[in-house]
């Protein structure tokens, strides 16, 4: 017999894109973290971001870099 590999975590950052969603409707968004969460993961980021080009590669370049943090290495 042979020991199985303890599971594996993930961290996750949310980031929904939207002109007119909130923390409070963002019904996608509170899914996915139930499903991530559920599956023993975490979720260390959850944004709603407007649907403009400079605040989206913001967004995205903090959802990785908060993602990266939590894993320990540099890039994700």
């Amino acid at each position: 017999a042979h020991a199985s590999a303890p599971p594996v975590r993930a961290a996750f950052a949310l980031v929904t894109f939207s002109e007119t969603r909130t923390a409070a409707d963002d019904v996608g968004g509170q899914l996915l973290r139930r499903l991530v969460e559920a599956q023993g993961h975490a979720v260390v980021e959850a944004r709603i971001v407007r649907e403009d080009a400079a605040l989206i590669r913001d967004a995205l370049a903090g959802a990785r870099a908060a993602a990266a943090a939590v894993l320990g290495r540099a890039r994700c």
